[in-house]
């Protein structure tokens, strides 16, 4: 039986009631999960060897052989940066089936 938003002949086309959204799985966005994972675990090892006693080897590893004029902090925050904009980027993709048309989610390159 067609609806009365729709002409005979069109019952096998899909209208949903309501928007649904389709987005990306789980398994689409393991990589962008494991990278920010890894940053997350540099950004802890990184503060870990700046809050150690000074005569520790992680102290020694992260502070003494850093070059003063880029410090290791600011190479880790921008790590941080890249590791959540990648899962931004992987959950900016799907389409939503609205009842009047379909909506998609893209991520540009210098843009949303």
């Amino acid at each position: 039986m067609a609806r009365d938003s729709r002409p005979p002949g069109f019952d096998m086309s899909y209208r949903p009631l309501q928007a649904q959204r389709f987005g990306p799985s789980v398994r689409a966005c393991a990589w962008a999960y494991a990278y920010c994972a890894l940053t997350v675990t540099v950004v802890a090892v990184v503060f870990a060897g700046y809050h150690s006693p000074r005569g520790s080897w992680l102290f020694h590893l992260i502070v003494d052989h850093t070059n003063p004029s880029m410090p290791l902090s600011w190479f880790v925050l921008a790590a941080l940066v890249s590791g959540l904009a990648a899962v931004f980027q992987a959950h900016m993709r799907g389409i939503v089936i609205r009842p009047d048309g379909i909506e998609t989610f893209e991520f540009a390159a210098f843009g949303l």
